[in-house]
C-alpha cells in the first residue's frame, strides 16, 4: 500500500464508483485505479502500472477523508487498505533516492 500511496501523489481525487478510484493530474488528465486482468492497476497516459497482483475484485467505499478498499484475492481471501482521498503533495527531494 506504500506503493499505492506513492502512485497517488501529485493527483487530486475526482470520484469513485464501487470498483474504480478516479484521480486527476494538474492538467485534468484521468488516472484510474482499478482491477485489470487480475491486477489492481493505475491506468494513466495510455499505460498501466500494476500495484497489487492476484486480485479478482475490488470494492471501494468512500468516507470524508479516505477511500476504504476491499480486495478479493484469487485465493479467496480479502485484503483491506485505506488511502487518503487527497494524498500529500509530491516532494521531489524526499521521493528521489
Amino acid at each position: 500500500m506504500l506503493q499505492l500511496d506513492y502512485e497517488m501523489r501529485g493527483f487530486r481525487y475526482s470520484e469513485n464508483s464501487q470498483n474504480i478510484l478516479r484521480y486527476l493530474d494538474s492538467d485534468g488528465k484521468v488516472a484510474d485505479f482499478r482491477v485489470v486482468s487480475e491486477n489492481f492497476v493505475k491506468t494513466y497516459n495510455r499505460g498501466y502500472h500494476p500495484l497489487v497482483t492476484k486480485v479478482t475484485q475490488i470494492y471501494v467505499q468512500k468516507t470524508k477523508t479516505a477511500a476504504m478498499l476491499t480486495f478479493r484475492c484469487k485465493d479467496g481471501r480479502f485484503r483491506y487498505a485505506k488511502v487518503l482521498l487527497e494524498p500529500p503533495p509530491k516532494m521531489e527531494t524526499l521521493d528521489t533516492p
